[in-house]
């Protein structure tokens, strides 16, 4: 086989950061592996064109919406978006001429893997949760190969499975302690994921005594236009506190870090099993299948991480597992527990993988 000297990717990877960042990850892994040109096609949220513009690649909107607990209003507005999606991935597809396409997920992989399909062109999808959703379940069947983040991921017979790890940036390995620090923890991250988490910004309110108890500053990531409720929140008490709806340096905030609480998205428990921070997790209660409590359980059975799930006695919840981790034993005890370290190469991985499959 003749391996091209310049490929073109069509990366499908839109909405959310746990999207888009994997996406980002691949392409850049892409980039470092030989010449290629890179289009990435997404929805257009805020959050999606800053994440992708920041990496310094080219977008694309495909306007199309999700279905998931929209009722059917949402069915009849994703109806209504078929039409002008499609055409609009078909003129990208004959503009762009991609010679694969990798999707990392959700609704806004649905038609570039449609289109990539029907055009023969080599589809790489990659599932990045224990509990895939069902638009990748769907789309397992037109995939020519689909990469797993999590080795026991349950997808139906008829996907064509690797097991690669969930993609991640190396230089979070700088950010990575094996040893806890002396003290007891003084720096908490709260990470909502790329659009902010309600509860964990309705934490603050009641947390904000405990930390300034002890002397503890907070690095908060909130939901956007939540950034003044935070802020007054922890300065009624004195807290230390950074709040922003987005951390464009992650690396800084987690080496910065001692303890973190945050949402279980698949990119987030990655990236905290490999700076090795004792972390309280807080799935969202919505997540279909209940996935991200699925991807807490990878740290929390291994003893690295606490769950403290959304309901009648969260606040009692999660002001208890604080307390406890500001206990010294049981903060360094999260800390040495051993627990595997995700693949650092998987980014790298998938895109050998890719340049293959291009080639076919």
């Amino acid at each position: 086989m003749t391996t091209r000297a310049s490929i073109r990717v069509l990366m499908a990877s839109g909405g959310t950061g746990g999207h888009v960042f994997p996406g980002v990850h691949i392409a850049a892994a892409l980039q470092r592996s030989g010449s290629v040109e890179i289009t990435f096609a997404g929805v257009g949220r805020p959050a999606e064109a800053r994440i992708i513009k920041n990496a310094g690649f080219f977008h694309v909107v495909i306007p199309t919406v999700g279905l998931k607990g929209r009722g059917i209003k949402g069915l009849f507005q994703f109806l209504l978006s078929i039409p002008r999606a499609l055409l609009k991935t078909i003129d990208l597809f004959k503009d762009f001429k991609p010679d694969v396409v990798v999707a990392t997920g959700g609704y806004p992989s649905f038609f570039p893997v449609l289109v990539a399909f029907l055009f023969r062109v080599p589809r790489w999808l990659h599932e990045a949760e224990r509990k895939p959703g069902l638009a990748n379940t769907v789309l397992s069947l037109f995939a020519t190969k689909v990469s797993l983040a999590f080795s026991d991921a349950k997808l139906p017979f008829w996907a064509n499975t690797i097991f690669t790890g969930h993609p991640v940036r190396a230089s979070l390995k700088a950010a990575r302690r094996d040893e806890p620090v002396a003290s007891l923890p003084g720096h908490v991250l709260f990470l909502g994921g790329s659009q902010g988490a309600r509860a964990l910004d309705t934490a603050a309110t009641f947390l904000a005594p405990v930390f300034a108890e002890n002397n503890i500053a907070v690095w908060h990531q909130c939901r956007v236009g939540h950034e003044d409720e935070v802020k007054e929140a922890y300065s009624r008490f004195g807290v230390a506190a950074h709040v922003e709806s987005f951390i464009d340096d992650i690396d800084a905030a987690y080496q910065w870090s001692d303890l973190i609480i945050a949402r279980s998205g698949a990119g987030t428990v990655s990236e905290i099993a490999v700076v090795n921070r004792p972390a309280i997790f807080v799935p969202f209660p919505f997540a279909q299948g209940n996935h991200q409590e699925a991807n807490a359980r990878i740290l929390a059975d291994a003893g690295k991480a606490y769950i403290v799930t959304e309901g009648a006695d969260f606040e009692n919840s999660l002001r208890t597992r604080v307390l406890e981790l500001l206990d010294q034993e049981t903060y360094h005890r999260l800390y040495v527990e051993p627990a595997a370290v995700p693949a650092l190469d998987a980014a790298d991985t998938i895109a050998a993988h890719v340049r293959e499959l291009a080639d076919c």
